[in-house]
């Protein structure tokens, strides 16, 4: 397991003592009612800012509301993050698979360990095999009392294998949560849009099956009301819960410049994308020299081994830029640091974003924006922020329409200014007030008043007095009867005679239900849906293996709620010599397969 490090400038250095003794006392509250294991499996690459501005966000809910938590989080490249971050660095279930080593054959390999776990794990079974960095990861999974996917845009698709591929990881890393019973949640996203409508048919299935799903904008919320979904919580983007310092203000070599600055990304199809950058070029080109303006290019996401990278086009934007005599400002890279990115953002008088998260951290910076959307995660958040009207398609888009846009949202920029303050504080209570209703953990449901059921699977009882018999009796006999509700399913025989028995009756607080005994055993009634615990003494093929087969079958539906505990009373590991051939034959294998 990973402690914390002093980061020093690159995030990573020597043992950092005093984080190490924080952890500690967290390990020593382990039993304390407010201690809580977060697990957040899905962070993503520490090179997008947008996605480490969910991220911080979202920590700032999680440590508000439980200052003493364990929090582990699984991202990639888990190398480059500040380890200061959370108590435990993990990769991601996806990285560790698809992008740790990138060999094919390693690849297929992870894959299919992965598969087997999750098999093995939707069966019950759960031990440790394989890589332990595998096991690790699953370790915490198990361990966790609240799971939340971090949000975000992950959940949408363009057309091609890359993405289809891209997308079904995402879904089965939502499918593998479901397996485990902590408390499970998806944090402020967007849904869509997809390639195609089976993806999104099977993104909503898999989003039902969490305790709450939380949306950040209005659109992706309609989109999957549709598919009937009762778990849905509109709020808005975590990213909005960073409070800039106090101390970040305008640089004084900007103060008495007029700079307008830009992100840009490559989203489109090549056709589409040229005549978007064409565009561009043209509009912004004739908004600087009509305003004498300074434009200020920014890269605000450098994922390499991810293809989205932002310094090819934007470079390739300056350059035609520079030659239509436009001055522009050196590219400046923010991608590593959120506190960089809103001084950046800060020095601006506008900024053309299509990074969606740009919009948002120059919002909390108090500049205005002009938002180009290719989504509509995006036009669902210049709606928040009360600027819709100075939100555009990045696919309808015209230099005549951008130029006039630009110019407007320019000349009005301290009006916007104060409308965006004004919207991002709304915005920020908005998501704390929110954060309660899927954060909070639901006290338990108990009825004081309701007994839990124990359903008693033994083939010979009272009248019966031998061994097995006297045992379970005295044992079950025992229990607390205002809590407990017992019942004893057995044979309506003794050891000698056949069919001898009441078919019920209670004794000493137990209620025994006897079943005639045929050729192939008895076949007792349980209600699976309504029992907390099946006990199953001796192990007789008939009912034993129809029980175990049944329970199985229902671990992998997921509708299994009860606990199994076999006491095999020697049963399990017998003389088998006493027994003819052809029930050893049958016997052995069973006992050692489904037993």
């Amino acid at each position: 397991m990973h402690g914390h490090h002093d980061t020093g400038k690159n995030g990573r250095g020597r043992t950092h003592l005093g984080a190490k003794f924080r952890l500690e006392q967290k390990r020593e509250k382990v039993f304390e009612d407010d201690y809580m294991n977060i697990l957040i499996p899905n962070a993503a690459n520490s090179r997008n800012l947008g996605d480490q501005a969910i991220l911080e966000g979202l920590l700032v809910l999680l440590r508000n509301m439980y200052p003493d938590a364990c929090i582990t989080i699984h991202c990639s490249n888990p190398e480059l993050q500040n380890r200061n971050i959370s108590d435990y660095l993990r990769p991601s279930l996806y990285f560790w698979a698809v992008f740790q080593n990138r060999n094919v054959l390693v690849r297929i390999f992870r894959l299919s360990q992965i598969f087997f776990r999750y098999l093995l794990l939707k069966m019950g079974v759960r031990i440790q095999i394989g890589q332990q960095e595998l096991n690790e990861i699953i370790e915490d999974y198990g361990r966790a009392d609240l799971i939340i996917f971090k949000g975000g845009g992950g959940l949408r698709t363009h057309n091609g294998m890359t993405q289809t591929l891209n997308i079904l990881m995402t879904f089965f890393m939502l499918n593998f949560t479901t397996i485990f019973s902590a408390r499970k949640v998806v944090a402020a996203t967007s849904f869509g849009p997809f390639a195609y409508h089976w993806q999104e048919r099977l993104g909503a299935y898999l989003l039902s099956n969490f305790d709450k799903v939380v949306i950040r904008e209005e659109i992706s919320l309609k989109l999957l009301k549709k598919y009937g979904l009762k778990n849905l919580l509109l709020s808005t983007d975590n990213a909005f819960l960073i409070k800039p310092s106090s101390c970040y203000a305008r640089s004084k070599f900007n103060e008495d410049k007029k700079i307008v600055g830009f992100t840009l990304r490559k989203c489109l199809n090549p056709r589409t994308q040229e005549k978007f950058e064409r565009n561009f070029i043209v509009a912004m080109a004739r908004f600087c020299s009509e305003e004498q303006v300074i434009l200020q290019p920014i890269i605000q996401v450098s994922s390499v081994g991810y293809d989205d990278v932002d310094k090819l086009i934007t470079e390739r934007v300056v350059q035609q830029l520079r030659v239509r005599g436009v001055v522009v400002y050196p590219v400046q890279d923010i991608t590593s640091n959120i506190s960089d990115a809103i001084c950046a953002y800060r020095d601006l008088d506008l900024l053309v974003g299509m990074r969606m998260h740009s919009t948002i951290l120059a919002a909390i910076a108090g500049t205005p924006v002009v938002a180009i959307s290719y989504e509509h995660k995006t036009e669902g958040i210049a709606k928040d922020l009360g600027v819709a009207e100075y939100c555009i398609s990045s696919e309808h888009m015209t230099e005549d329409i951008l130029y006039k846009l630009v110019k407007s949202a320019y000349q009005s920029r301290s009006g916007l200014r104060t409308l965006i303050s004004s919207s991002v504080n709304l915005l920020q209570k908005k998501a704390k007030e929110m954060s309660h209703y899927y954060l909070k953990q639901k006290p338990p449901n108990i009825d004081l008043n309701h007994k839990k059921s124990i359903q008693v699977i033994s083939k010979y009882f009272y009248p019966v007095r031998a061994g097995i018999e006297t045992n379970t009796l005295e044992t079950y006999s025992k229990f607390d009867h205002n809590k407990w509700e017992i019942t004893v399913h057995t044979v309506k025989a003794g050891l000698l005679e056949k069919n001898s028995s009441l078919d019920q009756e209670d004794f000493r607080g137990l209620h025994i239900v006897r079943y005639p005994l045929r050729l192939y055993g008895y076949y007792p009634k349980i209600d699976y849906e309504n029992t907390a615990i099946i006990a199953l003494h001796n192990f007789n093929l008939s009912p034993h293996i129809r029980i175990l087969l049944t329970s199985l079958f229902l671990k992998v539906l997921g509708k299994k709620h009860f606990k199994i505990i076999l006491t095999p009373h020697g049963g399990f590991n017998p003389e088998w010599g006493t027994f003819p051939l052809w029930q050893r034959i049958i016997k052995f294998p069973i006992h050692y397969m489904i037993g």
